[in-house]
């Protein structure tokens, strides 16, 4: 059996997918209810076609979906996005077979605007709930948009250590190598403890931090949340350090929560060191962050665990 090029993208876009949500995102309640949220979202779709039944034999006037599913203000597939869309998928196999799914990259090889629906999904994080933000158009580049709206789930509180990413210091009149090892003593105090879970240092280099910075041109926070959502941590922790004058230096520290982007704790410490004294200084911020502050040791919050109680939306016909 031969395959062609456009099944063996198709393949391995959806292997990929498999494997990212399976290692990084499996967890049964997820799973569950993400499910339903996924079911609700293609019922609402196959209303649309007013042939789809199971006696009808008429063809369908949709024959092809191109999904995309991207986070709201990064506007990336970042791996929560992509754990939807995997999910996304699944159903519509399932649910809608008479529906060739079409990827991203085959649509732009060309596919026929007629017969084609577009469904783009956007997530976003608010306080303990998740709003999924859907809309879909018929045809392609401005089609017509049939259908539109939003499903909200709620997080739930389960075990588990919330998993961290700790950016490197900032802080002008320092060298690169100077800031990052200040950062690996940072680092290396946190995760010292036992008590947390840390993202890898050469994940966080991928990311880039500085040149996301400048591409987004967004403030170190917000930066910080944009990262940490590409790499699918809980909580990001930014920290700084401020020369005042020679030998008088100011470092601080944020955790930010990556679901609703709020600053849940922040400190600083203002010193007079040399130098050589500066890695004390960190050590010293770290110890007092983990200290001070409980959102740094506080059970991991799961997303889509609970439907939350807004009105859900019934197919037409389907009784109550």
């Amino acid at each position: 059996m031969k395959l062609n090029q456009e099944s063996l993208v198709s393949t391995k876009s959806f292997l990929g997918l498999f494997l990212l949500f399976f290692l990084t995102w499996a967890s049964p309640a997820w799973a569950a209810s993400l499910t339903l949220a996924a079911k609700q979202l293609v019922s609402q779709i196959k209303s649309l076609d007013p042939t789809y039944s199971t006696t009808s034999t008429a063809q369908s006037p949709f024959a092809r979906l191109i999904l995309q599913v991207k986070n709201r203000h990064s506007k990336l597939a970042d791996q929560t996005a992509q754990a939807i869309e995997l999910e996304l998928r699944q159903v519509f196999t399932k649910d809608y077979k008479s529906l060739k799914l079409v990827l991203p990259q085959q649509a732009l090889a060309g596919v026929p605007s007629k017969g084609t629906l577009q469904l783009m999904v956007e997530y976003e994080s608010s306080g303990p709930k998740i709003h999924l933000h859907f809309q879909v158009t018929e045809g392609l580049q401005s089609g017509t948009v049939l259908l539109s709206g939003k499903e909200t789930f709620l997080r739930s509180e389960s075990g588990g250590n919330r998993l961290i990413a700790v950016l490197d210091f900032e802080g002008k009149g320092f060298s690169s190598e100077q800031l990052k090892a200040l950062s690996e003593v940072f680092r290396a105090r946190l995760s010292g403890t036992g008590k947390l879970a840390l993202s890898s240092s050469a994940e966080v280099d991928k990311m880039r931090p500085d040149e996301i910075q400048r591409q987004y041109h967004c403030s170190r926070d917000e930066c910080a949340t944009l990262i940490g959502e590409q790499l699918g941590v809980d909580q990001v922790i930014s920290a700084a350090i401020y020369t005042l004058s020679p030998g008088h230096f100011v470092l601080s520290a944020k955790l930010l929560e990556i679901r609703n982007r709020q600053i849940v704790a922040s400190e600083s410490i203002t010193a007079e060191a040399n130098l050589i004294g500066l890695p004390t200084l960190v050590e010293r911020l770290a110890d007092q962050l983990l200290s001070k502050n409980k959102a740094l040791l506080s059970p991991k919050i799961e997303p889509f665990l609970v439907p939350s109680n807004e009105p859900q939306w019934t197919p037409p016909g389907a009784k109550p």
